[in-house]
């Protein structure tokens, strides 16, 4: 914990203002303890910025833990509430909360530095993650120990500890914290890291998070180096936010990945975590491709748009513009449903009204058998369009009755006829 110590003081003068994310448990406890131990050294004042996430039974009661804490050690303490998520990613859009709340926090007090608990095993879990997931050349390194934000630093003493050594200082020190229970669920895939591949490699080497911690320093200085020639050339390439791809397809393969990763990382910000080197592969092999216009979807909605030599980038930042759009459609599919099904009844209703009368004349058709067969419509009972009708059924069945009348005629005739041969030839037998 010593270069813990050693680190976070270079970040602190006298009077400052320091803002530390703090959820109450071991990492960031330990680390509030080191501020309050340096502050008996140079006065400066310590503002506790907590998240109550709300997700789970204890988080009111650590909410409480971390406040009352705060008030016995003389540390200002500020907290949000995560009242509600939207649909999207939870990890992801809880992170963008925290460090959205962390912002405004720093920008309150003017601090200078935002300090968070981030330790040597969360560097070696997120690397291995990340490896297996695919990332960037950035990605691949983790995270960095320093993030410039602009108005303050974002700063990770803890990085040169490990989980073992806190808990120890913990203990040593008698300092109470909070344990998050879901950190032992092997359902979360950092949990499955933490708990069934670091013990091997703390096993074959106890300082196996220094050796990670110099990986990604190295990995950060190559991708410094990579920044640099691509600020260089980002602008003959990008422009306006479309991608010229004449341009880019000059570029060195190397160079290519580069820039469509330079790019997201602008527009994701906090976020560019969404983004795997397979997203990357899909841009590039967009580009290639042979048909003058595609469009394919990336992670919080990023649509990137090819339109025959440019590709553009079209991000919607907010999820409720979404749930807008959504609510329009199904708005619109209602109404279109509700007016087809008027529609389908009133055309129900018309057809039936101007039909009725051939369907009583069908129905009367139907009615008529051999022994009715002198039976006629009155055409007068009829609308007038209806009376043609009437009047070529009318004489349709005259003309039946006629050939009826025929028929039963020849039958008469011929059953006589056959009867007088057959009496005689009974006589004469």
């Amino acid at each position: 914990m010593k270069e813990a110590y050693n680190y976070l003081s270079k970040f602190i003068n006298k009077n400052d203002y320091v803002v530390i994310a703090n959820s109450g448990g071991p990492d960031s406890m330990a680390l509030l303890s080191l501020l309050i131990k340096y502050r008996e050294k140079v006065p400066f004042n310590i503002v506790c910025a907590h998240v109550n996430h709300k997700v789970r039974l204890e988080s009111d009661d650590e909410e409480l833990f971390v406040q009352s804490y705060c008030k016995s050690n003389n540390v200002i303490f500020e907290c949000m509430k995560i009242k509600e998520y939207d649909n999207s990613n939870f990890e992801a859009y809880a992170r963008s909360k925290r460090y959205k709340f962390f912002d405004e926090i720093v920008l309150k007090y003017n601090a200078k530095v935002l300090f968070t608990a981030h330790h040597g095993d969360d560097l070696i879990e997120t690397i291995l993650m990340r490896i297996v997931r695919g990332s960037s050349l950035k990605g691949y390194s983790g995270f960095l120990m320093e993030v410039n934000k602009g108005s303050y630093k974002l700063v990770r003493p803890l990085v040169y500890t490990t989980k073992d050594e806190i808990i120890k200082y913990l203990n040593d020190n008698n300092i109470k914290y909070v344990i998050d229970k879901s950190n032992d669920n092997l359902e979360y895939t950092r949990n499955r890291y933490r708990h069934n591949i670091l013990p091997y490699l703390k096993k074959e080497d106890k300082n196996v998070h220094l050796k990670f911690l110099k990986y990604s320093e190295t990995l950060n200085e190559y991708d410094e180096y990579f920044d640099k020639l691509v600020s260089s050339i980002i602008d003959t390439v990008y422009i306006d936010n479309k991608l010229y791809i004449d341009e880019f397809k000059k570029l060195d393969n190397l160079v290519k990945k580069r820039v469509i990763n330079y790019i997201l990382d602008k527009i994701y910000g906090d976020n560019i975590l969404l983004v795997t080197s397979a997203h990357t592969t899909k841009i590039i092999n967009m580009i290639y491709n042979n048909k003058p216009n595609l469009c394919i979807m990336l992670p919080n909605n990023l649509r990137v748009l090819k339109n025959y030599d440019k590709v553009s980038f079209e991000y919607m930042k907010y999820e409720k513009d979404y749930k807008k759009m959504n609510n329009i459609f199904i708005i619109s599919l209602w109404v279109s449903l509700f007016t087809s099904f008027i529609t389908a009844a009133l055309s129900f209703v018309f057809s039936s009204i101007t039909l009725w009368p051939i369907i009583r004349i069908s129905s009367y058709i139907k009615s008529i058998k051999s022994n009715d067969l002198h039976k006629r419509l009155n055409p007068e009972e009829w609308p007038a369009e209806i009376r043609p009708v009437a009047n070529s059924f009318n004489e349709m069945l005259n003309s039946l009755e006629d050939n009826f009348t025929r028929l039963n005629q020849f039958s008469s005739d011929l059953a006589h006829e056959l009867r007088t041969p057959i009496h005689q030839m009974k006589i004469a037998i």
